[in-house]
């Protein structure tokens, strides 16, 4: 109790109060790593357009196979 004591006196904290510290660290980690992988990844993602074939158009090697236009 005495170092406990001495400890919170100090200003630092106890041996317990340290090992949860790291463990809400540690799971705090777990928790957000994996969300800012997929938010980085959606901020380098970039817009394609997605192609239009339209009807009546010839569209090269886009058209169907099989198909006239």
């Amino acid at each position: 109790m005495a170092a406990a004591a001495a400890g919170a006196a100090s200003g630092l904290p106890g041996p317990v109060a340290q090992g949860l510290k790291e463990a809400l660290v540690d799971t705090l980690t777990g928790i957000l790593s994996p969300v800012q992988e997929v938010l980085r990844s959606w901020q380098q993602r970039r817009w394609h357009p997605t192609p239009v074939l339209l009807p009546g158009k010839s569209h090269g090697q886009r058209s169907l196979v099989g198909c006239s236009p």
